[in-house]
């Protein structure tokens, strides 16, 4: 999420049903935030950002280029990175059928 001064920040008032401010509360504390940082959180993994194929080819790019300077690699490094790649390559997958 971008940084900006609070002045320059979208604001939007929502009407909460009976009990959820107390819910938030309690998530909130649970999680070491405020409820405002908490309500974010959730929506962040509710409505995330659109990714680019820029950004998608970037962090290939990027995992891809750790396995290959790895200069020893252990078996359990290989299959690490199997499963790094293999992780992203599903969040493409993912991503696209959104």
């Amino acid at each position: 999420m971008t940084e900006r001064k609070p002045q320059t920040q979208d604001k939007f008032i929502v009407r909460l049903p009976d009990g959820m401010r107390d819910r938030i509360k309690a998530a909130a504390d649970a999680n070491g935030r405020s409820m405002n940082a908490e309500v974010v959180a959730t929506l962040e993994e509710a409505y995330p950002a659109p990714v680019s194929l820029d950004d998608i080819v970037a962090r290939f790019e990027s995992e891809f280029r750790g396995f290959v300077e790895s200069k020893y690699v252990h078996r359990e490094s290989l299959a690490l990175h199997k499963e790094h790649l293999q992780s992203f390559l599903d969040q493409i997958d993912a991503d696209a059928s959104d």
